[in-house]
């Protein structure tokens, strides 16, 4: 039907909705023209927040998160605990799960399958389902049907290794997971200072299928989103603070947005860095529209590829072909009091890209603050132009 969900966190009662705990779930619905069909806030007894949100092919609406309290009548194990809720087009809460052990665990993203499994993406530490955690910090995957059956709970890690799994997608055969680690793992090497961007693919019953590090010598680097195209590549987004494949880094020491992809036989096709020398740039995710466009959201305190924000920091969105030339850079806050970000990013088949986040100290286009800190909703057609 053409609509847009966001998910995030609020402190506040919105839209007729009573807050729960300290801090509830959000989720939103907005119709193809960004008219508010609906809002839902979900939580407990302490502060519970959403980190990502997905679709599946039923009309499902999941977000994935993570709660310190007693959410939605589940108990807290540990002292945070992953969460997945599940809801209709039209609002009606179907059901929710948590997941949590002995330490901490929390879920950050979701997918889902041609089936309508739900796949959440998270980390762990301590005992999850009765087994015990590698690492500091394990990357957990977890597997539910659509009627909520928890199908299985797999984890991921190495001894002394921190993983930092960022985003997930299904590619209609497996998932690809992106983040980054402190050291090597499956016997891949290790290049950068704190950390080098990891790509996965794992089975849909969460066997690992295939690792990857990508990294620079002495530096930092992660990646925010891995997706499969139509054309059978795979594209990647991250930052990282060097030069990388041959693409020189904007000389600002601090990080430079890049954009990669590779072939079906794991080949690289190319890569593209992008910065300012004064800007600090952050990634926070990737999309593909159907002829493998790609969006790439995020924010930035100075000028991106010869493009420069209004405010003190403003919420960006990049535009690559599936060719890897880039289509539009645009900022968001035109406001020099302002100061934005987008955190999630989605596409359509229409070329469209959309930028979800929040807005402080100034209206954004045209449209005024209600709170100290709105949650914000941009659609950008295939020109850039913002709709």
């Amino acid at each position: 039907d053409g609509a847009s969900y966001i998910a995030g966190t609020t402190d506040g009662a919105l839209a007729g909705q009573a807050l729960s705990g300290a801090s509830d779930a959000l989720l939103a619905k907005y119709d193809s023209n960004g008219s508010l069909q609906w809002v839902r806030l979900l939580g407990g007894t302490n502060a519970a927040e959403a980190k990502g949100a997905c679709t599946d092919p039923f009309g499902g609406i999941y977000i994935a998160g993570k709660t310190d309290g007693i959410f939605d009548g589940h108990a807290l194990l540990g002292s945070v605990q992953g969460f997945l809720a599940k809801y209709d087009a039209a609002g009606t809460l179907q059901w929710s799960r948590t997941m949590g052990g002995t330490i901490s665990a929390e879920f950050r993203g979701c997918a889902t399958d041609a089936v309508g499994h739900v796949y959440a993406l998270g980390v762990a530490r301590g005992t999850i389902r009765g087994y015990a955690t590698v690492g500091f910090e394990d990357l957990l995957l977890a597997k539910y049907d659509r009627f909520g059956n928890e199908i299985l709970a797999a984890h991921f890690g190495e001894v002394s290794r921190t993983m930092n799994p960022l985003a997930i997608s299904f590619d209609g055969t497996n998932l690809q997971v992106a983040g980054s680690v402190n050291g090597s793992v499956a016997g891949q090497v290790f290049l950068g200072n704190l950390s080098d961007g990891l790509w996965q693919r794992y089975s849909p019953m969460g066997a690992v299928l295939a690792t990857k590090l990508i990294g620079v010598a002495g530096g930092d680097t992660e990646l925010y989103g891995a997706q499969s195209g139509t054309d059978a590549n795979t594209y990647l987004a991250g930052t990282t603070t060097g030069n990388l494949d041959g693409e020189l880094h904007s000389g600002n020491g601090v990080y430079d947005v890049f954009f990669t992809s590779y072939d079906s036989f794991g080949t690289r096709r190319f890569t593209k860095l992008i910065g300012g020398p004064s800007s600090v740039v952050a990634l926070k995710g990737l999309a593909l529209d159907s002829s493998d466009n790609a969006c790439l959201a995020g924010l930035a305190n100075g000028p991106i590829n010869g493009v420069s924000p209004g405010g003190t920091a403003s919420a960006f969105m990049i535009s690559f072909s599936s060719a890897g030339s880039i289509r539009y850079t645009k900022f968001a806050q035109g406001d020099p009091a302002g100061a934005s970000a987008f955190f999630g990013v989605a596409a359509d088949a229409a070329g469209n890209c959309y930028g979800a986040g929040y807005v402080q100290g100034a209206e954004l286009a045209g449209v005024p603050l209600a709170g100290l800190i709105d949650a914000v909703l941009v659609k950008y057609d295939a020109n850039g132009d913002n709709k």
